[in-house]
């Protein structure tokens, strides 16, 4: 018999892990030099031949498209400075010092910056965002999740009904970073899934055909202090229970 003690889902101990190993994660050292694999504030020292290099990196993302790499060194000195270029993005921009360089952007690989380095030094990254309609998988081509760049958004209502497939004709900003309008709904938005408290419910599902919510994708933040959890009857009559999320 299986017993299942719903007071500790498997994010339990996930959540911590992931926290623990993510500034593993920030940066990587290679024989040439730097690479940068996130895009959070942080800073990095590593000793390039033997020259001590600090990296400071100050950006918003996602709230905000961009980042800047300040360099610091005692002496000026030559490496490379990579960094990744998402997969979903398009048309990535780098600046050395508010001048513009000419290098490949391709997404899914990582860009170099080649040079000889001075003190102070700062290296502008910006990675357009788009909002874009992206399928769950390859096997339900037609079931849609909303994308802003990384980030997946949800509707803060259970039904949507757009009035074309094209997203600029019912979809507008609010002012507000990773948060959209529906302009064919009274009080529709589309907001970031990491932005979500504790109890709110929303939809991150919809089908395409017919533009109609999956109702089993309609589901509150978890309670991973609840005793139980609780769930919402899919349309085919199956269960989809809460869940917790880390970003």
């Amino acid at each position: 018999m299986l017993v299942v003690d719903w007071r500790w889902p498997s994010c339990s101990g996930t959540f911590p892990q992931v926290v623990a190993d993510l500034h593993n994660i920030l940066y990587f050292k290679g024989t040439d030099g730097l690479y940068v694999n996130l895009f959070v504030p942080s800073e990095v020292t590593w000793a390039q031949g033997e020259t001590e290099v600090k990296l400071t990196q100050e950006t918003s993302n996602p709230e905000a498209d961009w980042t800047q790499l300040t360099v610091q060194v005692r002496e000026s000195t030559p490496f490379a400075l990579k960094f990744r270029v998402p997969g979903w993005s398009s048309g990535a921009t780098v600046k050395v010092n508010d001048t513009k360089l000419n290098i490949a952007t391709k997404p899914g690989t990582w860009a170099a910056i080649e040079r000889t380095w001075n003190n102070g030094d700062r290296v502008t990254i910006q990675i357009p965002m788009r909002l874009e309609l992206v399928a769950v998988d390859k096997q339900h081509p037609r079931r849609m999740a909303f994308r802003y760049g990384p980030i997946v958004l949800v509707g803060t209502q259970e039904s949507l009904a757009p009035a074309s497939h094209e997203l600029s004709k019912w979809t507008g900003a609010t002012g507000q970073s990773l948060e959209f309008t529906l302009t064919a709904q009274s009080s529709g938005r589309l907001v970031a899934f990491y932005r979500l408290g504790f109890g709110d419910v929303y939809s991150m599902y919809f089908d395409l055909a017919g533009w109609r919510c999956v109702r089993g994708c309609t589901l509150s933040v978890a309670m991973a202090s609840h005793p139980r959890w609780s769930g919402i009857p899919l349309a085919r009559g199956r269960v989809m229970h809460k869940t917790t999320s880390y970003w």
